[in-house]
């Protein structure tokens, strides 16, 4: 648990409830703006149940947080080796809040933060780069790594970090991602100074501030550890050694650097510099968009990029879909196509047409009128229309009866008989038909 935690366990991310210390909702994954953090853990010699808090830190067990572990460096990796040099003053949860202001209920850094974060990472960069070159020790792999994808841009003109802070991200991702290139700035600078005591041995001066130092657990240490602890000691990393272990008077930096880089660690070549990335994959944690992210989002409440319509906005919108439906359906007047029901079922009159000619049938059709219908409620009608015989057959329009506020019946295909209501639309007659049952069983249908 963190000094800070300690003393102010009600800090929440600004305007929210949400405390700077409880868990991180990780599995909300991409649609909140998370990423894959496998890198950090592996960095922070994390176990499992090291979970990523809300301020977006591992707590304690942050970088520069506390003296590391010896335990972490002893079997540790190339980058590990450079954490006891990460400065004191690059530790994380000593300042938790990050300039969040929530705009139309979305959180995103303001520009002015965006721009210092921008600035200090390139500084680290800079002076790591410089380093590199004067000592020809390979960059950590950590941020050689994520350096390209942080500062991925489509062009030159484009924010800093433009895919890295997106209005749509949880107010927890974004500070999650604030962290992670604020622990790339650290690890650079613990890389640093590194590398200037290997070429300035013996000298107090810290180009990026004083380190953070080795923690030993005297009980635990053991006579294979010594090597590795008298090459941080004489390389001026705060330590406190068992007194028994002195650096003999020949101790030279080539000595020290050969026992901090040993079993391999340091010989990656062509990683002297960082090289821009000209593009992400779609699907990169680093480089998402909002409409690829969630395809089916709302067009009523968002915008393409993410961001929340406002209220005029939305009223605009619903006034765009209203005039777009009266252009639509003004146009075309009285074609099928804009029918309230579907084509097939219609039967369009127009009052030019001659009568459509019955064809010589056995069977005919009784017409069904008011007065030989008795009507139980004055809203519905009773109608049990002639049997017809299985063995006949019939064609469209064999029987069309037609009477004001009155039903209508057409034979149809199959001895199917069809119930006609009529429409009148724009001067124009049309005729809607629906099935009645095969059997013919009385059918309650409503007159208006």
């Amino acid at each position: 648990m963190s000094q800070l935690e300690r003393n102010r366990p009600d800090l929440c991310i600004p305007g929210t409830r949400i405390s700077l210390f409880e868990r991180a909702p990780l599995e909300a994954g991409r649609k909140r703006g998370y990423f894959r953090d496998e890198a950090t853990r592996a960095l922070l010699g994390l176990k499992k149940g090291d979970v990523m808090e809300a301020s977006g830190t591992y707590g304690a067990q942050e970088l520069a947080e506390y003296p590391v572990n010896f335990a972490l460096v002893r079997d540790g990796t190339y980058d590990q080796r450079f954490l006891p040099f990460v400065p004191k003053r690059r530790a994380t949860t000593r300042s938790p809040q990050i300039d969040l202001p929530q705009h139309n209920k979305q959180w995103k850094p303001s520009k002015r933060a965006l721009k210092s974060l921008w600035e200090n990472l390139q500084l680290a960069v800079t002076k790591a780069e410089t380093a590199a070159k004067l000592s020809n020790l390979p960059l950590p792999d950590y941020a050689f790594k994520l350096v390209p994808r942080l500062c991925f841009q489509d062009s030159l003109e484009d924010p800093p970090f433009e895919y890295q802070f997106q209005c749509w991200f949880a107010p927890q991702a974004h500070y999650a991602r604030w962290r992670r290139i604020e622990r790339v700035a650290s690890l650079l600078d613990g890389y640093s100074n590194g590398c200037y005591q290997l070429r300035n041995p013996g000298g107090d001066d810290w180009p990026c501030g004083e380190p953070i130092g080795i923690e030993f657990a005297l009980e635990n240490v053991n006579d294979n550890d010594q090597d590795l602890a008298l090459a941080y000691s004489f390389l001026k990393v705060p330590a406190q050694l068992p007194s028994s272990w002195v650096l003999p008077d020949n101790y030279s930096p080539q000595v020290a650097q050969a026992v901090l880089l040993s079993d391999g660690r340091g010989t990656a070549a062509g990683r002297l510099s960082f090289s821009p990335l000209l593009e992400l994959p779609e699907t990169d944690h680093d480089a998402l968009h909002f409409s690829r992210v969630r395809p089916d989002y709302s067009e009523h409440r968002y915008n393409v990029d993410g961001s929340r319509l406002t209220k005029q906005q939305r009223k605009e919108h619903d006034e765009g879909e209203s005039t777009d439906m009266a252009e639509d359906e003004g146009s075309e007047i009285g074609s099928i196509d804009d029918a309230p029901f579907p084509s097939d079922k219609i039967v369009e009159i127009t009052e030019e047409e001659p009568p459509v000619e019955p064809q010589p049938v056995d069977t005919q059709l009784e017409e069904v009128r008011p007065e030989d219908v008795q009507q139980a409620d004055p809203m519905q009608v009773d109608v049990q229309p002639t049997p017809v015989q299985p063995e006949d057959s019939l064609s469209v329009g064999t029987q069309l009866i037609q009477e004001p506020n009155t039903f209508s019946f057409l034979v149809l295909p199959g001895n199917i008989v069809a119930h006609f209501e009529r429409l009148s639309e724009f001067g124009r007659n049309i005729y809607r038909w629906k099935e009645l049952d095969e059997s013919f069983p009385t059918v309650h249908h409503t007159c208006s």
